[in-house]
């Protein structure tokens, strides 16, 4: 499919994920802060949190459709993603993040599916300044979150793409723009 070479597909899918995703994530953010409450832990999810989401689905439908990308593929997704998201570097090492955890899960037997929620509930997560931690006590409460049953749960939910990548692919190709767009934001035409 021609379309994975352009990284307006790939600004179009972030878009759409983007659009599709913000009002179940602003319902799953204040369950995940709440269940830290709970735990007692100093954890908090918003503005941070969502934009992990959005890219941990990404990834997800990326991985879950395309077995296989290559070189220039890759190079146009993060460029895609690089234009919706700020600083535009950010998709590039959230994805090296995940695809770390997914080569080093957190631990013994997780699946790459349950290392990228551990990659959104350790990212996602702030810790208000007010509350100074220890780094043991930090490295307590992390590991208390990613086993938290409810935690991975809600966690699940927050990264699970909604299915939209065959009518995203249709969209696009209603809207492609033209040959001489493509031509010249095309970046293996540049190398």
């Amino acid at each position: 499919m021609s379309y994975l070479n352009e990284y307006q597909f790939w600004y179009f899918l972030a878009m759409r994920i983007r659009e599709q995703s913000h009002d179940q994530l602003r319902n799953i953010l204040p369950l995940l802060s709440k269940r830290a409450r709970e735990l007692r832990l100093p954890f908090t999810h918003g503005d941070r949190a969502e934009v992990w989401a959005e890219i941990c689905r990404l990834y997800l439908i990326t991985r879950k459709n395309l077995q296989h990308m290559t070189r220039w593929q890759f190079a146009a997704m993060l460029l895609g993603f690089g234009r919706m998201y700020q600083p535009s570097d950010f998709p590039e090492k959230a994805i090296e993040r995940i695809l770390a955890n997914i080569k080093s899960p957190a631990f013994l037997g997780r699946t790459a599916e349950q290392s990228v929620v551990d990659t959104f509930l350790a990212s996602g997560k702030s810790v208000p300044d007010d509350v100074d931690l220890s780094e043991q006590e930090y490295h307590q409460a992390l590991i208390t979150c990613l086993t938290d049953e409810r935690m991975l749960l809600l966690g699940t939910v927050a990264v699970t793409p909604p299915p939209i990548w065959n009518d995203t692919i249709e969209n696009y190709r209603l809207r492609r723009p033209g040959f001489l767009k493509r031509l010249l934001s095309n970046p293996k035409n540049w190398l």
